[in-house]
């Protein structure tokens, strides 16, 4: 069982990882207007959609530190995209901090199933 859930452990880290990499760059595109013209840009938002849906699909629905990841994973993909720099920064903080947290818990686990 600790493979798996350490399997889980990297997948979940390297999805969160890619979502927040293209998160910041649609944060600081300059022309917020120019996102929906810009190529690049609609690759990262379809890009963005598919990293939270397969995030989400990782988590728990029965789980409150789960729930909360992804609403913050909502809240700051709506941020990026708005270009609302405050909201954006302050989910992507909480995302950052219940990831460690979710992730640290497995580890724990997986270290537990083994020894």
């Amino acid at each position: 069982m600790s493979t798996r859930r350490q399997e889980w452990v990297d997948s979940l880290r390297d999805h969160l990882a890619e979502w927040m990499s293209r998160a910041n760059r649609l944060q600081v595109e300059e022309d917020k207007d120019s996102i929906a013209d810009d190529p690049d840009s609609k690759v990262d938002i379809q890009r963005l959609a598919l990293l939270r849906h397969k995030i989400d699909l990782m988590l728990s629905a029965h789980d409150k530190e789960h729930m909360e990841i992804s609403k913050a994973l909502e809240d700051a993909t709506n941020a990026a995209i708005a270009g609302d720099a405050d909201n954006y920064f302050s989910a992507l903080t909480f995302i950052r901090d219940k990831a460690r947290s979710i992730t640290k818990y497995a580890w724990e686990q997986a270290k537990d199933d083994i020894g």
